[in-house]
């Protein structure tokens, strides 16, 4: 994901993508994993996203007009999931747990790319998004 002279405005935008696909693929996921601890892990992304994005979204009440409809949706983060969702139906809970594991290294590792950008944003996008990498990189290391 290129962040170069990207408004705050549009990072805000496209990491609210980000975040939106990371929901969506943690509750079709989950509802498919049949192994109680596994989904609940899975659901518990769901949650954490919800925070992330609420942030966000405050965020992005700042800027008023200046949002835009179209946001940039190619990032390997994006792809893997469009990958995913041609497995979803046929995957068994295993291979889905295996899948959304993976998805959360690539989901890191997008996140932290964002972050370490250097783009000219507001102290407040920063520290946000300083912030959830953090919890992002801490549930990493911890799973």
């Amino acid at each position: 994901m290129q962040t170069e002279g990207k408004t705050p405005v549009i990072i805000t935008q496209e990491v609210l993508a980000l975040l939106s696909t990371r929901k969506e693929a943690a509750e079709r996921m989950s509802a498919k994993v049949k192994d109680v601890k596994g989904a609940e892990k899975i659901r518990k992304k769901s949650v954490e996203t919800d925070g992330f994005i609420n942030e966000l979204m405050d965020e992005l009440k700042e800027y008023g007009d200046a949002v835009m409809s179209e946001t940039d949706r190619d990032n390997n983060y994006q792809n893997i999931w469009l990958e995913t969702l041609k497995v979803l139906d046929t995957a068994d809970s295993g291979q889905l747990q295996q899948r959304f594991a993976e998805m959360e290294i690539v989901f890191a590792a997008t996140y932290k790319t964002i972050l370490e950008s250097k783009a000219e944003w507001p102290d407040t996008l920063q520290k946000k998004l300083e912030r959830q990498v953090r919890k992002i990189e801490v549930e990493k290391q911890t799973s």
